[in-house]
C-alpha cells in the first residue's frame, strides 16, 4: 500500500516523515513549559516525544526489514550512489547521537529535583539536543526525497 505524500514511500514512512516534521515544534513547546516553571509538563512531554520517536524508529526498522520500501528506494536515481550513502551516514550519526543524548537526559534528569536541574547543564544539553534532532530531521528528509521522490 502506498503512502499519502505522493512518493514511492509507504504509509509507515510517510507517517514518520509527518510526525518528525512536527517534532521541533513540540520540542519548542516543551521548552516553553520549562521557561514558565511548568517542569512536570516539560518532563512529561519530553518522555512522550522520546517514546513516540522510539516507536517510530522501531516501526521504520520493521518496515525496512519486512516491508516493500527497499524495493521502492531501489527505483531512485540515487540508489547505490556515494551521495546517498554519505547522507545516510550523516543521518545515522545525528540519529544515534540524538537518541542516546535524549535518553541519557530523560534518565538522568528525571530523578533530580528542580533546584539540582537548574544548577546543572540541563539547558545547555537541551539546546545541543535540539540542534542534533534538527540535523537528524534535515538529513532524514534529504534521504526521503532522494530515496522516494527522485
Amino acid at each position: 500500500m502506498g503512502g499519502f505524500l505522493g512518493t514511492r514511500a509507504d504509509l509507515i514512512v510517510d507517517s514518520i516523515m509527518v510526525i518528525t516534521g512536527f517534532l521541533p515544534f513540540f520540542l519548542l513547546y516543551s521548552f516553553y513549559f520549562a521557561s514558565k516553571g511548568r517542569y512536570t509538563l516539560h518532563k512529561n512531554l519530553q518522555l512522550l516525544l522520546l517514546l513516540v520517536g522510539t516507536i517510530s524508529v522501531i516501526a521504520l526498522e520493521v518496515d525496512i526489514r519486512l516491508g516493500d520500501i527497499k524495493s521502492a528506494s531501489m527505483q531512485s536515481s540515487f540508489y547505490g550512489t556515494t551521495s546517498l550513502k554519505a547522507i545516510f551516514a550523516i543521518h545515522l550519526l545525528f540519529a544515534i547521537s540524538s537518541f542516546f543524548l535524549w535518553s541519557w537526559m530523560v534518565f538522568k534528569f528525571s530523578f533530580l529535583g528542580t533546584k539540582e536541574i537548574k544548577h546543572s547543564k540541563h539547558k545547555l544539553f537541551g539546546k545541543a539536543l535540539f540542534i542534533d534532532i534538527v540535523f537528524t530531521l534535515i538529513s532524514g528528509w534529504a534521504l526521503y526525497i532522494m530515496s522516494f521522490a527522485l
